[in-house]
């Protein structure tokens, strides 16, 4: 909930990227990776508090949006373009809307998990393990399957029934069994 006004304004890294400046964007990528192992990897070893390391996060998060928003704005050369402020107020405005609805997008999607983090930490810690698991073993089994269905593609509708009837299990089990092996 702490990263949710900065949710939005990630869109730097398009900017670079149309501009062809990939090395900017990957050197945006670098400093973000070392920052947060720094500062918020220093935060969590010497203080051992919560919000302290989540203000660190914001304070990353901050420093790398701005950073990229700074490459992406000197990319954009304003004096060869003739400009129209009626379109440059309406995208601003679209982009203030998009920024709104990736929001309560967020808020919707992560409703649970703000909810019970209120509630209890130790309710969506457990949550989070409960539907981690579950997730697992469901990416486990598609990548299980797809190897077959790819062969099983040739094979008639009522072929295809037997086989799924006769390995569907098994498959489900090794799936199971990987994600168990992984934890």
């Amino acid at each position: 909930a702490v990263l949710l006004p900065t949710k939005g304004l990630e869109k730097y890294d398009s900017i670079l990227i149309a501009k062809k400046d990939f090395f900017v964007s990957r050197f945006i990528a670098i400093v973000n990776s070392f920052l947060i192992l720094v500062l918020i990897g220093g935060v969590a070893f010497l203080t051992s508090n919560l919000l302290k390391v989540l203000f660190a996060f914001l304070l990353v998060r901050i420093i790398i949006l701005s950073l990229g928003w700074f490459f992406a704005l000197k990319r954009i050369d304003r004096t060869k373009h003739n400009y129209n402020t009626e379109f440059t107020k309406e995208l601003i405005t679209q982009g203030w809307r998009q920024t709104l609805v990736s929001i309560v997008n967020i808020i919707a999607t992560q409703a649970d998990r703000i909810i019970l983090g209120t509630i209890n930490p130790k309710l969506l810690a457990i949550y989070y393990v409960g539907s981690s698991i579950t997730k697992q073993i469901k990416n486990n089994t598609k990548i299980l399957i797809s190897v077959p269905s790819v062969y099983w593609g040739t094979d008639t509708k009522y072929n295809n029934l037997l086989k799924l009837k006769k390995y569907g299990v098994k498959i489900i089990m090794i799936g199971v069994a990987i994600t168990v092996s992984i934890f």
